[in-house]
Parts: structure tokens; sequence; C-alpha cells
């Protein structure tokens, strides 16, 4: 096992913050994992406060053996309403991680990996139920269905994804109407994404 922390932070900044960032000290040959900071690796890496913006964190991976290796988020603190995804530029897969979920990816070859793996921290809004930002853009669901309201947005995607980070369901969205998604798996948690206008929505539902 290795670890690294992101946080966000209020008076940080993207670049080297004494009081904030921590350099990664590598003392598993076979395995670090990392951000850099001037091409220097990182364990605890802050930035400022999240707003509405995405933020992408480009990940580093020293593999010294072959075989598989599990990307998880062992704890989560004050990020309930930001959507957490590692997106594989080799495969060109994103999935979902949360403190309950997982990905497992082989690796053939050994050595540094720097260009694969990218963290997204996509925020969403905090404190209502049913979601209502973006001009008006509501989410929320019922018994098994997703519901969307666009309220006058023209057009939008939808994808929900389950806690493990694989697509249940996605639709195109229509302004004029409140648009429906069938969740057919099981009851739980789920992640839906809208966008619209160039703009990404995130929400946290529960199907019943």
């Amino acid at each position: 096992q290795n670890d690294m922390a992101i946080a966000f932070l209020a008076g940080a900044t993207d670049g080297f913050d004494n009081l904030y960032d921590s350099q990664k000290l590598k003392g598993n040959t076979n395995l670090a994992l990392y951000s850099t900071i001037n091409n220097d690796p990182y364990a605890i890496q802050s930035f400022g406060l999240l707003t509405t913006l995405e933020k992408i964190v480009p990940v580093s991976l020293d593999a010294g053996l072959v075989g598989d290796y599990t990307f998880s988020v062992s704890s989560s603190i004050n990020m309930d309403n930001v959507l957490v995804e590692l997106e594989d530029l080799v495969t060109n897969t994103t999935t979902v991680l949360t403190t309950s979920s997982q990905i497992t990816i082989n690796l053939a070859n050994t050595g540094t990996i720097n260009n694969r793996f990218v963290l997204h921290f996509i925020p969403s809004a905090a404190g209502v139920n049913p979601l209502s930002v973006a001009n008006g853009i509501n989410i929320y669901a019922i018994n098994n269905k997703v519901l969307i309201n666009l309220n006058g947005h023209a057009l939008a995607d939808a994808t929900v994804f389950d806690v493990m980070g694989r697509v249940v369901a996605k639709k195109s969205l229509f302004g004029n109407q409140i648009n429906e998604l069938n969740i057919s798996e099981a009851a739980g948690c789920y992640i839906v994404r809208v966008i619209s206008e160039g703009k990404t929505i995130n929400k946290k539902v529960i199907i019943q």
C-alpha cells in the first residue's frame, strides 16, 4: 500500500506552499504514488478552495513490479459535494472513486508512469435537495427514477454512475419537459452528472 493526499485549503496555491505541502519520501522501492510540483514528487499537495470549477491533478506512479495495481480513496473529509474521478489516458476510461469503490489496473511494465493517470475533482452545489444550480437545473430521485428539470435550458446530457464508477444510464435531455432516467440497478447511492452549456453539475441521489 502507498498513499498520497490532495487537500483544498484557504491560503493554499497551485505552487509549493511550505505550510501545506509535503514532499514524497520513497521508502518503498517497488511502489510510490504521488503528485508533482515542478517535477518534484509530493505525498501531500494542497490547492486553494474549490469553487465551481473542476480541478485536474496529474498523478505519477513508480511501479517496481508488473501486475495489478488498485486505486481507492481511503478517507474523504468535507468532500460530500465533490465528485472524484480517476482518468486513465491509456485505456481512455474514467472511474468515479469513493470510499466504497476502487479500480484495478494491470501494468505489464515496471518503471515511472508520469503521463497516464489524472484525478478530477468536480464540485457541485451544497446543501440543496433537489439540487438547484446553473440557473435552475433540478436533479432528484423518486423510487427507481432520476428526474431532471432543465428549467429553460434547451439541451443537456445526463449520465448516471454507481458507486463503483460504472455507467448505469445515459440520456440526452430536453428543456421543455421533466426528463426521466429509469435505474434498473439495485437500490442505493448513485451519482448523476448533467452537462449543459459547457457546465457540469454532479449530484448524489438515492434510488429506492
